[in-house]
């Protein structure tokens, strides 16, 4: 799926229990993965993984569609925040 800024995979990837990470220009960092009923968004500035970055945010969203897309929607503002900085 082609989001406004990134690649992501559909909802079923998630609903498997598969995580997710990426980057918009290598430089501002995401991850997804799925917990018991919620998809779990973070969000880091830098070239290092999530275990090894400070966090600039997270938010969890319900494991349905309108959750993934607010997820994604999510992902895209901290992004746009990020850029006009």
């Amino acid at each position: 799926m082609k989001y406004k800024h990134f690649d992501m995979p559909n909802l079923d990837y998630f609903q498997f229990k598969n995580i997710y990470s990426g980057s918009i220009h290598q430089e501002f960092q995401y991850k997804i993965f799925p917990m018991e009923n919620t998809l779990k968004a973070a969000v880091w500035i830098g070239p290092f993984c999530y275990e090894k970055s400070e966090l600039l945010a997270e938010q969890e969203f319900p494991l349905d569609q309108d959750g993934f897309v607010a997820c994604l929607d999510w992902i895209d503002q901290q992004y746009e925040n990020q850029s006009h900085q």
